[in-house]
């Protein structure tokens, strides 16, 4: 077989680079959360369960730094870990337990997917009329009601099954047992 040699890159590609890394510089998901919640404010769907006001210092700092240990399903532990300091383990998990609820949460989520929608180059994709379906295992805990063990992942754990619009949108997504048929 013939060894190739890379080709030159052309210099109309090298300034197309360029400028599309000075319009979109590159950023991190925590500065995406916080220009997210500057321009919406959607941490004020979360609080205590009471109604009252969060007993928490600079609540949506708290709320924004748990929403990424979650999200990226760092947990707690290891997102205090990373942010070396700024936050802790069990106010992360204080946080999560009692202020961030699924009504909550989804209440939200309608909110950034209904302000999304209204972004122009969603359009470009598509219109949000086909969706794909996939579904990921996840390792779980053997007593956990979700855990089993699946023939075709082949460890004990679950599966995340969702729908994926064409134009991005998570449209559906949930936890089914192994060997539920996930085209249900």
């Amino acid at each position: 077989m013939p060894k190739y040699n890379a080709r030159t890159i052309p210099e109309s590609a090298q300034r197309l680079h360029a400028e599309v890394m000075r319009r979109m510089p590159q950023r991190g998901v925590l500065d995406i959360l916080v220009n997210v919640e500057h321009r919406t404010n959607f941490t004020r769907y979360f609080g205590p369960a009471s109604f009252s006001e969060p007993k928490i210092g600079r609540v949506a700092e708290g709320y924004l730094l748990t929403i990424f240990a979650i999200g990226s399903n760092m947990g707690p532990v290891q997102a205090a870990r990373h942010l070396q300091g700024l936050v802790t383990a069990p106010m992360l998990s204080f946080a999560n337990r009692k202020h961030i609820r699924v009504e909550k949460l989804e209440a939200a989520r309608r909110e950034l997917v209904e302000l999304y929608l209204q972004i122009d180059v969603t359009k470009v994709w598509g219109n949000g009329s086909m969706v794909g379906a996939d579904g990921t295992q996840f390792d779980f805990y053997e007593n956990n009601l979700l855990a089993g063990h699946p023939f075709r992942y082949r460890k004990m754990g679950a599966v995340a099954y969702r729908h994926v619009a064409d134009n991005y949108i998570a449209v559906f997504g949930q936890f089914v047992p192994p060997g539920v048929w996930e085209g249900i």
